[in-house]
């Protein structure tokens, strides 16, 4: 870690950081995944198509509307900080 680079706290329980403790950037994940899914030769889908696309799975799969809404309230961004 170069000099003078403080650690962010740990109590911002982030999954996935910089070298320093810092959040990652949004824009940099989107551009990241998106270029993972072109390298899997995979149909082209942003984060946010998958969060639609898990929200539609669960309702077919019979989980009330009133716990999917809890489920997308609580992720509503708490993977990057």
């Amino acid at each position: 870690m170069p000099a003078g680079v403080a650690l962010r706290p740990r109590c911002m329980d982030l999954v996935f950081t910089r070298p320093d403790g810092s959040p990652l950037r949004p824009a940099d994940v989107a551009d990241e995944f998106a270029r993972l899914i072109s390298l899997a030769g995979l149909p082209p889908i942003t984060l946010h198509g998958l969060r639609h696309g898990a929200a539609t799975l669960a309702l077919e799969a019979g989980v009330d509307i009133k716990v999917i809404q809890q489920w997308l309230t609580m992720l509503r961004g708490s993977w990057l900080g």
